[in-house]
């Protein structure tokens, strides 16, 4: 993980490092009806899209509850199927 390589090569400790991914993580973590669901970054839900391990509506509904418009969401994922050659 490119995030802890560079903590390394700055000098913290293995320990401090590994706690504070720990806790980096855990903050990635949501309770949602009883069980625990991962709340992905918004570029690692966009990479998701992209491989097909979720759908396009899944994304769009994820990111309007993020506090983005319908037009922003649009645009968004206009712009990345544009970029990654997914247009029609």
């Amino acid at each position: 993980d490119e995030f802890r390589n560079e903590l390394l090569i700055r000098g913290y400790e293995i320990g401090d490092v590994d706690l504070l991914i720990l806790l980096e993580n855990e903050k990635k973590v949501t309770t949602e009806a009883g069980g625990k669901k991962i709340a992905l970054s918004q570029t690692e839900l966009l990479n998701a899209w992209k491989y097909d391990e979720v759908s396009r509506d899944y994304v769009e509904v994820e990111l309007q509850l993020r506090g983005l418009t319908t037009d922003e969401v649009n645009i968004l994922l206009n712009t990345k199927e544009k970029q990654w050659g997914l247009t029609k």
